[in-house]
This record gives C-alpha cells, sequence and structure tokens, in this order.
C-alpha cells in the first residue's frame, strides 16, 4: 500500500471544512469509531512514530450529504516531509472505470425487456483493512485526541484500487460459480443484466446470496430489481423502451442553469417630443417626459434620452432579473457603447448610469447593450411615441 512506513513524525493542521464544522465533523468522528474503521480516542499519541494527516468535510453537491475525508496528500510542498500519497506509486494505482456505454451494449445484445438488477455496497472502502504494520500513517487528531484508521480511507491513493479487487471477485464469483449472464461494477455500483427470457429473480437472489456469505454489507434502499428500468452511473436505463435518458432531477437542473444565464432580451426607445417607453417578455410601460425634463430635446441629448428608459425597466423589473444576464437593444448607438463602457464624459448620463449600476448591484444581474436599427424597433418606438393603437396593433 505504502511503500515505506519509517517516516518521522509529523502533524498537519485539519482543513479549514473541518475547523468551521466542528459539531459535524465529531459527529463523524464518533460514527467511524462506532463502526469500528477508526480507532480512538486517545491523550497521547499511540506510535513511536506516526503521521497525522489533515481531515476535512467534503459535501455532496446535490445531495448535501457530508463525508470524512483524510487529506493524505499532505503536507504540500515540503521536501523533509513527503505526503504519504507520495509514497504510493500512481502506475501500481492506475484503473479504467466500467462506461454507462457497456451497459447499454448488454442491453443491446440482449434485447429489449431485458432483467436488470441493481446493488450498492454499504460503506465501501472501509471493508477493506490496513495492514496493522501502516497503522502508524494514518492518524488524525482532533480536539487533542489521537485516532488512527484501521480500515481504507477516503482520499488514499490507493484506495479505489484495493477496494476495486474486492468488486473484481464479486463478479468472477457471480458469472463464474453462479452463472450469472452479465454483471458490471463502478467500485461499489453494481448492475446485472439477464435476457428478456431469463429469470431475473433468480439473478437476484443468488447476489443476495453472495454478499451475505462474504458478509458485505449492501445498502437495502439502493437495492433494485429485476425491474425493465432503473437509474445506473446517473443514467435511467429503460430496457422496455430501449431508451438512455437523464433523470427528471437532471433534467430540472440544466434547465435552471440555462434558465439562469440564459441572455434576457429588452427593448427600449425614446422620442425627444413625445416620451419613452420599453417592452420585455410581453410587459411594457410607456410615459410622457416627467416635469423635470422639460424641453428634452433642448437640453439634453439623445444619448442620455434613450438611456433614460433602460434605468427607468431597471427599476421596474430589476428584482425579476436575479443572476439572469439582461441585453439592452437600443437604436441609438452612442447609448449602447455608454452602456457596455459603463461611463460618459457627461454627468447627467453619468447619474443615470450610476443608477443602473446600482440597480444590477442590488438585484444582482448582469447587463450590455446591442444596437438595432430603429426600422426593427417597432413596438418600444410606438410606445415611446405614446402610439398605443399602433403598439397593440
Amino acid at each position: 500500500m505504502v511503500s515505506t512506513t519509517d517516516l518521522p513524525t509529523k502533524e498537519c493542521r485539519n482543513s479549514l471544512s473541518a475547523r468551521t464544522q466542528p459539531d459535524v465533523v465529531s459527529e463523524l468522528i464518533e460514527k467511524e469509531v462506532f463502526k469500528g474503521f477508526l480507532y480512538g480516542p486517545f491523550k497521547d499519541p499511540p506510535f513511536q512514530k506516526y503521521r497525522v494527516s489533515p481531515i476535512g468535510i467534503a459535501e455532496g453537491k446535490y445531495s448535501g450529504k457530508k463525508r470524512l475525508i483524510l487529506d493524505l496528500s499532505s503536507p504540500h510542498n515540503d521536501d523533509k516531509h513527503l505526503s504519504i500519497n507520495d509514497l504510493i506509486d500512481k502506475q501500481d494505482c492506475s484503473m479504467s472505470y466500467v462506461r454507462i456505454d457497456d451497459a447499454i451494449d448488454v442491453i443491446l445484445k440482449f434485447g429489449r425487456n431485458s432483467w436488470l438488477c441493481k446493488f450498492d455496497i454499504s460503506d465501501a472502502f472501509k471493508n477493506c483493512p490496513i495492514i496493522p504494520s501502516q497503522w502508524p500513517l494514518f492518524c488524525i487528531k482532533w480536539e487533542k485526541m489521537y485516532y488512527f484508521y484501521v480500515r481504507l480511507t477516503f482520499g488514499c491513493r490507493s484506495s479505489p484500487k484495493i477496494f476495486d479487487h474486492l468488486s473484481q471477485a464479486l463478479c468472477h464469483i457471480a458469472e463464474n460459480n453462479y452463472k450469472v449472464n452479465s454483471i458490471l461494477h463502478l467500485l461499489d455500483d453494481f448492475l446485472t443484466i439477464d435476457p428478456p427470457d431469463a429469470d431475473g429473480e433468480r439473478t437476484m437472489a443468488i447476489m443476495m446470496m453472495i454478499f451475505k456469505k462474504l458478509n458485505i454489507p449492501i445498502a437495502k434502499h439502493k437495492t433494485i430489481g429485476p425491474v425493465k428500468c432503473l437509474e445506473y452511473l446517473g443514467i435511467i436505463l429503460d430496457s422496455e423502451k430501449m431508451e438512455a435518458r437523464l433523470p427528471l432531477n437532471k433534467v430540472d437542473r440544466i434547465l435552471d442553469n440555462f434558465t439562469q444565464v440564459m441572455i434576457w432580451n429588452f427593448f427600449t426607445d425614446a422620442s425627444s417630443t413625445k416620451g419613452f417607453g420599453g417592452y420585455f417578455k410581453g410587459e411594457w410601460f410607456y410615459s410622457s417626459w416627467p416635469s423635470n425634463i422639460a424641453y428634452p430635446d433642448k437640453t439634453f441629448s439623445m444619448a442620455f434620452l434613450e438611456l433614460y428608459p433602460i434605468v427607468v425597466s431597471a427599476i421596474l423589473w430589476g428584482s425579476q432579473w436575479t443572476t439572469k444576464r439582461i441585453l439592452f437593444w437600443c437604436d441609438n448607438e452612442a447609448t449602447v457603447a455608454i452602456v457596455k463602457k459603463g461611463r460618459s464624459k457627461c454627468l447627467q448620463i453619468m447619474k443615470l448610469m450610476r443608477k443602473l449600476t446600482w440597480c444590477a448591484c442590488k438585484y444582482n444581474f448582469h447587463f450590455s447593450a446591442k444596437h438595432v436599427p430603429g426600422y426593427q424597433n417597432d413596438i418600444s418606438d410606438a410606445l415611446s411615441r405614446l402610439q398605443i393603437d399602433r403598439f397593440a396593433n
């Protein structure tokens, strides 16, 4: 597992994720001790020479499940003290994993309505013991107390390879001793596939017997089959419809992310003698110029007047634009340039730009602008000229 056990004693500081979540760490350590994966606590170091590696907390991106991780790649950039992972040969631990395409190929081979069963080993790596002579290399320290692992840990370079030997042995026994038609695995996840005319219940019974005889625990809530549709490696395999598709929750996440990054288009226009208006996703506004902008065609530039409805739109609808990218379509090229740069030499225009920027910060949206020829900006043009009948038609 590790090329040498003769290492100088070194204690590394725990990671920030552990130090900021002490209650979570304490609870997870208690569970590891209760299950017999971790020995301790000890007030004094249990070995003469030992290595304390940092512990951290890894959280599932979508499940939110928190897991205790041992950082065996620490210390980093330390010539005097190599990390535990530095002492494990990369080539010896290299391996290839099953692909979802491999499962699809078997289903295509067996045909429509193939039978599927799925199994998941509980506590995965922790089912494999560490050689006692290497226990001193897998120590942790928490709240001034020492512990050491006696089972494979997450964070160790060789853990996946070692555990995979157990998984391969299970597959070999199933295929050669009990004639299971086809079995695939990715570390602790197993999938069996049987032809439509085979007895899927037999395969399920055989696999359950193998796990029980070898005293390997499986997650009952993840044990499924025989069925014609299940999720494996994050993809739904449906032998009845002959489909491989994403689960609905993943589709929803993709659509949510798409909605968050997609550009929302917004059209505005201003008439120097009439007023201003804007249109966005079926909603619209229009108004004549307020009293504090008297004689707009003589006092203010068209760049200012065209920017005005853009700012109004941000005030009205900014709360709907959170995490969105807003693209303002405007038929004044000077205004487009000002919005894209975010600045102008004109003090009056800068007052509007500051207001627009403030709205973007307040509601958390990103904005830009693009020029649209006047003849293509017909809806906003009608609003800015207060021509409601023309807008409605």
